[in-house]
């Protein structure tokens, strides 16, 4: 895990934005096979056509949001208890599930979404913050497709809680401050532990450049805001093509954001 960059608020390394929570929904499980990248804690991969029961996975469920804009619908799984993790069938990426399933643990999510990029779950997730207060959708006449996103008044930028952690205090240039990465993830794993209780965490990955490019990196970021979710849909490459992109054993760049809320 790697921190490049971290900003410390009121003891979190977080980005409050007012009103997000998980819309509540019920839907059948659709658990199928298992993946042994991680023998002392099981992987389950989730098939989006077939249903299956599988021992052990009793608890384990998948949550269909309401359908709130137009036929769309997107799915969230209910954790088990162990924190297993349900894997997408067609991402294959075994360090990819092994440091989700590390996060989930940490971060102890009491849902999860590995998200597709797809306008349905664009659309439904705007709903969604609509919904709950933390979008207000905009005259559709004078601004369609568009909302109002106001931060929350502590989400300020603090600059002695800003850290460029590099393994060299040179790299972080004379104008930043510096924190060893060592010491910052001592000082991050205990606020992070528990920080996404209650609330849905999101896999988002997404290309650095065109996919494809010599020079572009695929990234995956975890994260609790639908928020930023919606502007990593606005503002990169992000959805199925990028694991697509990564393949089997596709180098990655680890992301962890939390609201850091519960």
């Amino acid at each position: 895990m790697r921190f490049m960059g971290c900003r410390l608020l009121h003891k979190k390394c977080t980005a409050y934005r007012a009103g997000e929570r998980p819309i509540p929904a019920s839907a059948p499980r659709r658990i199928i096979g298992r993946c042994q990248a991680q023998p002392t804690k099981p992987i389950y991969f989730e098939h989006a056509k077939q249903q299956y029961s599988h021992p052990g996975l009793e608890g384990l469920q998948e949550q269909s949001v309401p359908k709130t804009s137009g036929t769309a619908s997107i799915s969230r799984i209910i954790l088990p208890s162990d924190f297993s993790v349900p894997v997408p069938q067609y991402i294959k990426n075994v360090k990819l599930c092994c440091w989700v399933s590390e996060m989930v643990a940490l971060c102890k999510p009491s849902k999860l979404l590995w998200c597709s990029g797809s306008k349905d779950e664009f659309d439904v997730l705007c709903e969604e913050m609509v919904e709950n207060g933390t979008f207000i959708k905009l005259n559709g006449v004078k601004r369609p497709n568009s909302f109002l996103a106001r931060s929350h008044p502590s989400d300020v930028g603090f600059e002695d809680r800003t850290f460029i952690c590099s393994e060299h205090k040179d790299d972080a240039g004379p104008t930043n401050s510096w924190v060893s990465p060592l010491e910052m993830r001592a000082t991050l794993r205990p606020l992070f532990d528990g920080c996404m209780r209650g609330r849905t965490m999101f896999v988002v990955p997404f290309s650095m450049g065109p996919l494809g490019a010599s020079l572009s990196r695929i990234a995956v970021e975890l994260t609790d805001s639908p928020y930023a979710v919606v502007s990593m849909h606005l503002t990169t490459r992000m959805g199925r093509p990028a694991f697509d992109a990564l393949g089997d054993a596709g180098a990655f760049l680890p992301c962890l954001h939390s609201v850091g809320a519960p």
